[in-house]
């Protein structure tokens, strides 16, 4: 198991590199260091920003708010999912509603937000967001439960009705794929969202307004692409965490188990 994690490292260190000679061999042909700076200057600015406080802070917060949003959409999501697989009309009131927000431009959402809760930035973000996310986990979710063979689930009311311990121990561990595979997604494009939407509302001490100072000084992109390859280290970082406590949740309940046959 530690050796497929290992060759992925290898494989992703690779496609690192390959995009870097990429960029390199663009610059050289545009030969415009405004916009193309040399691969070089781009490493000196990344270890240069990381020495700064604005960007350790700006970091935290940037990150703070993709957890938070991330943690209210799973669990709004999963509300919906629970009450639309329950209740048929549920399902069928929601299905217009996820199809509205997950088509609508963000630029509009963050119009119409900051019109409404105007001055109250961390509920305008929070909501933007959660207006993208919570689609694409409900639909998971909800297609996860829904593909779980009845015969499970006719086993588990003999003893029980349908509550929170089943839903928790019966339910989502037989759609932890479909779940798994939403949430890590969820974490890519809530990245994407926080960013923007941190960018064009300009919240301060985020790196999103860090973006876009440097999108918006005159010394050119070398910063900008400094700031980045931080966002890309910290959007890697937040992916691997859930991957992380799964690997060792499926290692204790292994040893869990183990331990049963034993005795």
């Amino acid at each position: 198991m530690i050796n497929k994690y290992i060759k992925n490292a290898i494989y992703y260190i690779i496609g690192v590199i390959i995009i870097a000679l990429i960029f390199q061999i663009v610059a050289w042909i545009k030969s415009n260091e405004y916009f193309f700076p040399n691969i070089t200057d781009i490493c000196l600015s990344f270890f240069k920003e990381l020495t700064y406080g604005k960007t350790w802070i700006g970091m935290l917060n940037s990150t703070k708010n993709v957890v938070l949003t991330l943690l209210f959409s799973f669990v709004t999501a999963l509300i919906f999912a629970v009450f639309a697989y329950k209740f048929n009309v549920v399902y069928k009131i929601l299905k217009p509603l996820m199809m509205m927000f997950r088509f609508i431009p963000i630029v509009i959402i963050i119009d119409i937000l900051f019109y409404v809760f105007y001055k109250q930035n961390t509920l305008i973000l929070y909501l933007t967001v959660s207006t993208f996310l919570v689609p694409i986990v409900y639909e998971a979710i909800y297609q996860g439960i829904s593909s779980i063979d009845k015969a499970y689930i006719d086993v588990y009311k003999l003893s029980s009705s349908f509550n929170l311990k089943i839903l928790f121990k019966v339910y989502l561990p037989l759609s932890a794929s479909a779940c798994k595979s939403a949430f890590l997604n969820a974490i890519g494009i809530g990245i994407k969202i926080c960013l923007s939407v941190e960018f064009l509302c300009s919240f301060r001490s985020t790196l999103g307004y860090l973006i876009k100072v440097e999108i918006s000084s005159y010394d050119g992109y070398t910063d900008l692409y400094g700031y980045l390859i931080i966002l890309i280290i910290l959007s890697v970082i937040l992916e691997a965490i859930p991957l992380l406590a799964m690997y060792i949740y499926k290692k204790i309940k292994y040893r869990e188990r183990k331990i049963e046959l034993e005795y």
